[in-house]
């Protein structure tokens, strides 16, 4: 898939859960109290910049690129890993991570143990299996923005192609949290995609 269409897509979608749960209106009281005090529209702003990084760099910049690159793409992972378990704070909440007995509320969990808790608790196993890997490939290289220690920055195309499977992972994630009124359901040609096996085409 084109990266380009990708990141549109990513936009429009982030875009529409932005509008409908940004202030927590419709969700049970846990989960709307963490939504309302969310920034789903820095989840927006985020997106919008991903197209910064879908062109090449120059030479002299490309270790910058692909750093602040993983991290816009780091920060949008772990956002929709947030705002999900947010939507599902009743279902979390019956069997949350703990630190020393205390519940840890979704949105002060770290990138890590978001990735350790979908895999364990949420995903099958076929979708642990491909999807763990993939969250946590681009938490290693997100951390780069730590520079001074070395780390492994990947490629150009090797970002390119996670900001597509970025797209399928938003929107198999979108389709599954409820939406109570068609007109919040998400865009019909975007539900096209999904169903059609577009959302898959990396």
């Amino acid at each position: 898939m084109d990266p380009k269409q990708a990141v549109a897509d990513i936009v429009r979608i982030n875009e529409h859960i932005a509008s409908f749960w940004g202030d927590g209106s419709w969700a049970p009281e846990g989960a709307a109290q963490l939504l309302s005090k969310s920034r789903l529209n820095w989840q927006v702003s985020l997106s919008r910049m991903l197209e910064r990084w879908i062109e090449p760099p120059e030479l002299d910049l490309q270790d910058a690129h692909l750093i602040l690159a993983w991290a816009n793409l780091g920060a949008l992972l772990e956002g929709t890993l947030k705002w999900f378990l947010c939507v599902y704070y009743d279902n979390y909440s019956e069997s949350p991570v703990r630190r020393k007995e205390k519940l840890i509320e979704p949105d002060e969990l770290c990138f890590k143990r978001l990735v350790e808790f979908f895999s364990a608790t949420v995903w099958t196993r076929s979708q642990s299996e491909e999807l763990t890997p993939f969250a946590d490939g681009i938490r290693n290289k997100r951390n780069a923005i730590h520079a001074y220690q070395d780390r492994k920055l990947g490629t150009h195309e090797e970002f390119r192609k996670a900001g597509v499977k970025y797209r399928s992972f938003l929107l198999d994630h979108e389709g599954q949290v409820p939406w109570p009124n068609e007109q919040y359901d998400y865009p019909v040609d975007i539900r096209k995609m999904h169903l059609d096996g577009t959302a898959l085409q990396e």
